[in-house]
């Protein structure tokens, strides 16, 4: 009996948190640019003309990001400038290609992304020549023979995986 009465008051209890989180989350994301932190506005300054007619979705991702900035020491904000940079200097259709393979790696299996990070490693720890000298031999390879030595490569992987 007293089971019963419980569960529909933890379920009650349940329901009240999460519209209580739902409430705080609309008031954090509805905030007017003026009642962000002063090192937030200082990072998105330049975007307060436009801060009251942007969505609570992409309030929240610019106040997220600049927190994140703020958190960055002056070697990495140094190569996340360069990164953006880079970023903005690609075409749109490269930006799209670059966007479409952040979501294929990010789709796959926390295994699979650590080889792809550990292939990479690898890759920039030879030096010039040799990694030169591994572009080349790719390049010259036949389209068939690059799907064949992809396949190979994807068998491996999985083998390894299954160990």
């Amino acid at each position: 009996m007293v089971k019963r009465m419980n569960r529909p008051i933890e379920q009650a209890s349940k329901l009240l948190l999460l519209i209580l989180l739902s409430s705080f989350m609309l008031l954090a994301t509805a905030q007017e640019f003026n009642d962000l932190s002063n090192d937030v506005q200082g990072v998105l300054q330049r975007f307060e003309g436009d801060w009251s007619s942007m969505d609570a979705d992409r309030k929240t991702q610019m106040v997220a990001g600049a927190e994140r900035w703020l958190q960055l020491d002056a070697t990495e904000r140094s190569a996340a400038r360069s990164r953006f940079d880079d970023w903005q200097r690609m075409t749109p259709e490269t930006r799209n290609r670059v966007t479409q393979q952040v979501r294929q790696f990010r789709d796959l299996s926390d295994t699979q992304r650590r080889q792809i990070r550990r292939a990479f490693e690898n890759y920039q720890s030879l030096n010039t020549d040799q990694r030169r000298r591994l572009r080349e031999l790719y390049q010259d390879m036949s389209a068939q023979q690059r799907r064949q030595l992809r396949q190979m490569l994807q068998d491996r992987q999985q083998r390894q995986i299954q160990r």
